[in-house]
């Protein structure tokens, strides 16, 4: 019976938009009210965390596409939430959870493990969505510099500093990033 409740909430995953409308029947507890009130029937003693729920539901979701926009960068990394879970991961997500906290972007791990980058980005939004990882921005801009001498320096040399074109291909930051970054700010300052 447990295993059909999990069926039904995982049905949930497949619901692309939604309305909810909570009413409250009376101020008492429904518990504690008349036993044909409360679905004794349906109680099994058994529970599940709903992170875990979660993590489940989505290694079977299918549509991809409502997610597309908070799946994780690319060229993003990951970083542990928690330092120990009681998950039970599959060998990919026990992939992620093994390079994370290092500087280690998506795109990279696609080509270590030879997996589409995208089943990669879906992966790690299921962790996050469990809140064992958070995507972080990885800094891997190779920085060119050039030595100029103060003595033998120009202004001719100072102005060519100063007109450098940057580039415009410029990493895009996805949402999921900037959302957990504002809130890391909003925390902290």
């Amino acid at each position: 019976m447990f295993q059909l409740q999990l069926e039904e909430v995982n049905k949930l995953f497949t619901i692309t938009s939604a309305e909810f409308k909570f009413e409250e029947i009376n101020n008492e507890p429904q518990v504690s009210s008349s036993e044909k009130n409360f679905p004794w029937e349906e109680m099994t003693g058994k529970q599940k965390k709903a992170t875990k729920i979660s993590l489940e539901a989505m290694r079977d979701y299918f549509n991809w596409d409502y997610l597309k926009e908070k799946m994780p960068f690319r060229n993003s990394g990951l970083n542990k939430l928690v330092d120990k879970h009681d998950f039970q991961l599959l060998p990919l997500e026990t992939y992620l959870w093994n390079t994370a906290n290092s500087n280690i972007s998506l795109r990279k791990i696609a080509q270590e493990k030879q997996v589409p980058l995208e089943k990669i980005q879906q992966t790690a939004l299921s962790m996050i969505f469990a809140g064992l990882l958070e995507e972080v921005s990885i800094i891997n801009m190779p920085m060119k510099t050039t030595k100029y001498s103060i003595a033998s320096s120009s202004k001719s040399n100072f102005a060519d500093i100063n007109n450098t074109n940057i580039s415009n291909n410029q990493p895009k930051i996805s949402n999921s990033l900037l959302s957990n970054l504002i809130a890391f700010l909003r925390k902290h300052f």
